[in-house]
Formats: C-alpha cells, sequence, structure tokens
C-alpha cells in the first residue's frame, strides 16, 4: 500500500546517494516501521538493525527478515544505551514523528564509527531550524550542508530537488 498505492520513495531517495559509493557494514535503521529499507539494504551491507517506537512495526520488520536485530523502543533513549556500534544510521520519514531531536541527533553521533555517516529525509515542505546557545558551531554546521567550507571528513549530498537556505 505504502509504495504501490502511495508512491511512497522516501527510502530510496535515502539510501540511493549511500549505495553509489562503498556499501555500509553495519547499519542502524531508525523508526524501522515495516522494513522498507533493510529490503533495500539486503545484500550490499553485512547486518541491519532496526529500532521502532511501535511494537506492531518491529513485528513486521521482524517478519520481513531483513534485520539481524530489532528492538521496540524510544529512539533517543536506545541511542543512548545501545552497546553496538555503525557504520550508518538511517532516519527514512520517522522525524516528524519524534518531535526534539536533540538527544536522537547526540545518541547517533555517539554510536557512529569515525568515518561514519547518517542519513535521514526531510519532507517536502518541511522546514528543519537548528538552534542553540552561541559557540556550539550551527553557523558552521549550516555553512558545511550549504557548501561553503569542507566537511573535515564525509560528505554532504542533496537530493536533486532540495532547498535550502539560511540567515547569516
Amino acid at each position: 500500500h505504502l509504495v504501490g498505492q502511495l508512491r511512497y520513495q522516501g527510502f530510496a531517495t535515502l539510501l540511493r546517494p549511500l549505495l553509489d559509493e562503498a556499501a555500509p557494514a553495519e547499519v542502524l535503521d531508525l523508526g524501522c516501521g515495516t522494513g522498507l529499507c533493510g529490503r533495500q539494504l539486503q545484500g550490499i551491507a553485512s547486518a541491519v538493525d532496526g529500532v521502532d517506537v511501535s511494537a506492531e512495526m518491529v513485528a513486521r520488520a521482524r517478519r520481513s527478515g531483513h534485520y539481524r536485530e530489532l528492538w521496540h523502543a524510544e529512539l533517543g533513549e536506545h541511542l543512548e544505551t545501545s552497546e553496538r556500534r555503525y557504520d550508518c544510521v538511517l532516519a527514512a520519514d520517522v522525524f516528524v514523528y519524534v518531535g526534539e531531536l536533540a538527544t536522537v541527533f547526540a545518541g547517533v553521533r555517539r554510536i557512529l564509527r569515525p568515518g561514519g555517516r547518517f542519513a535521514f529525509t526531510v519532507e517536502a515542505g518541511e522546514r528543519v531550524a537548528i538552534i542553540g546557545p552561541n559557540g556550539i558551531g550551527k553557523t558552521t554546521l549550516l555553512r558545511t550542508l550549504v557548501g561553503e567550507l569542507t566537511p573535515d571528513s564525509g560528505s554532504v549530498k542533496w537530493t536533486e530537488s532540495a532547498e535550502y537556505g539560511y540567515y547569516a
């Protein structure tokens, strides 16, 4: 239904730039839902784990057979306590349901291996704001995202239709 009738493609849009590069070994799928990302990563990543706040979604992802391990948990809570480390963390169309993202982003930073990638989607028409106290790097992050500064490591990729801007 989601892919066939509604023509949902967020997972494919998210994965396409990642798969153009070297395939990540171990991946964590945040908000794994029914397992669409897990299915796309079969045979590419060596292991895909998933976490979702919905027990029903975790059960559906488990039935898909595409995940090494699955957890039913709040995303931020799981990221704060997980002992695993990953080469890539994905979040396809999940942040609209999360609310405050500071704990999630801090947790992702904690569990990513050096050189790891964090890829997430933002829906068309949604706005993202980065707010916080002076001196924590908001402007540096934004200037890096829009290509004015070169990242220390990793890369920034936008879809062809992405629009961005910031107030300096």
